[in-house]
C-alpha cells in the first residue's frame, strides 16, 4: 500500500511540475478593420437604362440585341465620366464600358450566374418510356 501511495504522490508531483512549466501568457487579440472604399475623387452612381446617353442606348440595341441589361452605372473618376453597363444572355454576363460621349471602350466577360443557370433535366432510369411522369410504376418495388 505504501508503494502505491508513493507512486501516486510522485505522479501527481510530476503532473503539477509539468503544468507549471507549460504556463503560457494569455494571447492578446487584435482586430484589424479593413474597409474597401472608393477614393474620394471617384463616384459610382446607379442609372436606369433610359438615363444612359442616347449613343450608349443605340449601341446596346444594335450590337447587343437579345441581351438583358442588368445594371447601369455612371462612373466619375478624376473628373472623367464613363458608363458601365452589365448585360446578360442565358448564363453569359458581360461588363461594357463607354466614354462620356457614348463611344464603346471595352467589354469584359464576368462570372456566370450563380449555379450556372438552369439545371439540366434529370431522368429516372427506373421509368420506361410508356410511364407518364408522376404515374405509379408497378415495376418499382417498394
Amino acid at each position: 500500500m505504501k508503494k502505491i501511495s508513493l507512486v501516486l504522490i510522485l505522479a501527481l508531483a510530476i503532473l503539477y511540475a509539468n503544468a507549471q512549466n507549460n504556463k503560457t501568457t494569455p494571447a492578446t487579440t487584435t482586430t484589424t478593420k479593413t474597409t474597401t472604399t472608393q477614393p474620394s475623387n471617384s463616384t459610382r452612381t446607379p442609372l436606369k437604362v433610359a438615363d444612359l446617353p442616347k449613343a450608349v442606348q443605340d449601341d446596346l440595341a444594335k450590337s447587343y440585341a437579345g441581351y438583358t441589361t442588368r445594371d447601369a452605372f455612371k462612373l466619375d473618376k478624376n473628373n472623367t465620366i464613363t458608363y458601365k453597363v452589365i448585360i446578360e444572355k442565358d448564363t453569359n454576363r458581360f461588363s461594357l464600358v463607354y466614354d462620356n460621349n457614348g463611344k464603346f471602350l471595352n467589354s469584359k466577360s464576368i462570372s456566370q450566374k450563380p449555379f450556372g443557370g438552369p439545371r439540366p433535366v434529370q431522368t429516372n432510369p427506373t421509368l420506361n418510356s410508356n410511364t407518364a411522369v408522376g404515374a405509379k410504376n408497378d415495376s418499382i418495388k417498394k
